[in-house]
């Protein structure tokens, strides 16, 4: 789940049955791949497949697994915030604040781009 595209395409499905062509749309990305990362993910057990006509509709395997994937993306979008106002040293005014004792210090962003 640390795979950037395979936790995207899990916060699309964990609100019910998608189609690799619905997810690929959602997510951004093309179909084989999706396809790819949904095959890992069913063979992870993290994911299960339904055929319904000539669609296949994927959707998270477990209630307690969609529970863990909705908390781990709360999570994360309150790390964002958190981080934006405190952490990176980056208020929301776009000014480079570096505590006393790291002053000249480079700081890493979450996202690893460092400041000047």
């Amino acid at each position: 789940m640390s795979d950037e595209t395979r936790f995207s395409i899990l916060r699309h499905i964990v609100s019910g049955e998608l189609s690799v062509g619905e997810i690929a749309g959602m997510v951004g990305r093309d179909q084989p791949l999706v396809s790819h990362h949904l095959r890992i993910l069913k063979e992870c057990g993290i994911v299960s497949c339904m055929a319904r006509g000539r669609r296949s509709m994927y959707s998270i395997s477990s209630p307690r697994l969609a529970s863990l994937i909705r908390d781990i993306a709360e999570a994360g979008e309150q790390m964002d915030e958190l981080c934006a106002e405190a952490c990176c040293g980056v208020p929301e005014s776009g000014e480079t604040h570096k505590p006393a004792g790291m002053r000249g210090a480079p700081r890493l962003r979450p996202s690893g781009i460092q400041n000047d």
